[in-house]
């Protein structure tokens, strides 16, 4: 029976600890990079180039991050190209040819129908070229992988790799901004946009609420998420890490 009843008041003690941290006067939490972007290939490829060299830094002009192989590509390109030229004077001599025989009153009209006939082919000949055209140029540019005005974390493929539709590339970091994600009790989620935030005891005007679920967290039942963010005028210098102690008051 005593061990019972002890047993009874541990589950009470654990029970209003657990309630006291929910309902704390702050929150701990880490100052992460705003977003996080993860790059995958659209169409497969083998992995001509890597810029290894900038991994885990800061990209501020654009550059090529990775590049898969377009030889396939460029060969079909310059084959598309030499007929789109082709078609392009045939077309021409076909319109010259059906204006010619417009004009003479001795042509059928059956003649003049065919004769047209084989103007709308060349021209659709023509179309479906240029169409085909933008898909391989398309292709060539979907197989280049460009990245300013972020960080660049890791790279997930090698040289040489072969690499199919979907796989992960690398990741950026958005570094415009700094996020803090916090999972607020209900008392301070009331009117929370006018109170005054205070991060490791300071008040602080950096510091913004972006985000207020109306939504209580799936895993933190009694809590609703909250998100902070702060503009980063210097990206470069950008720091991101570290857990600071948050507080709104009235």
């Amino acid at each position: 029976m005593k061990k019972i009843e002890l047993k009874k008041r541990y589950s009470l003690l654990v029970a209003m600890f657990l309630t006291s941290s929910l309902y704390s006067d702050h929150y701990m939490a880490q100052v992460i990079p705003y977003q996080i972007h993860s790059v995958e290939a659209e169409i497969g490829g083998v992995v001509q180039s890597i810029a290894l060299s900038k991994e885990f830094s800061y990209i501020d002009k654009p550059i090529m991050i990775i590049k898969l192989d377009t030889t396939n590509e460029e060969i079909e390109i310059s084959y598309l190209r030499e007929k789109k030229n082709i078609l392009t004077e045939a077309l021409q001599l076909k319109n010259e040819n059906l204006q010619s025989k417009s004009s003479i009153k001795q042509i059928s009209k059956y003649e003049l129908n065919q004769e047209s006939i084989l103007t709308l082919d060349t021209k659709n000949a023509l179309t479906s070229t240029l169409m085909e055209l933008k898909v391989r140029e398309n292709n060539v540019e979907k197989k280049k992988f460009y990245l300013s005005g972020g960080y660049l974390g890791k790279i997930f493929v090698n040289e040489f790799e072969y690499v199919s539709p979907g796989k992960k590339l690398f990741e950026y970091f958005d570094f415009s901004k700094s996020r803090i994600d916090l999972f607020v009790v209900p008392e301070d989620i009331e009117n929370i946009n006018n109170k005054r935030i205070f991060i490791d005891g300071v008040q602080t005007a950096e510091w913004r609420v972006e985000k207020v679920s109306k939504v209580k967290d799936n895993e933190r039942v009694s809590t609703y998420p909250v998100r902070l963010v702060r503009e980063n005028k210097n990206q470069k210098q950008a720091q991101f890490g570290k857990i600071v102690k948050v507080e709104f008051q009235k």
